[in-house]
């Protein structure tokens, strides 16, 4: 798999999120392939996981946060 073709998968997987939400999302992942470098793409896909598994983890973390923030109030 390439970066693009992860970024695919992944932007397919969190196209419900909050725009908002959905930009910091895909910005993060473009700056870990970029401090890893070209020649280290391989490794951050291998590290970074599934995209499918990525998403998930992503959204469950964005789910605890809302919760989190909602019982404060």
């Amino acid at each position: 798999m390439t970066k693009s073709e992860y970024m695919k998968k992944l932007s397919y997987s969190l196209r419900r999120l909050p725009k908002e939400d959905f930009n910091q999302a895909i910005d993060y992942f473009e700056e870990y392939f970029a401090e890893a470098g070209e020649e280290n793409e391989q490794q951050a896909i291998e590290d970074l996981g599934s995209p499918e598994d990525a998403a998930k983890e992503l959204i469950m973390n964005l789910a605890e946060r809302i919760w989190s923030s909602r019982r404060k109030r």
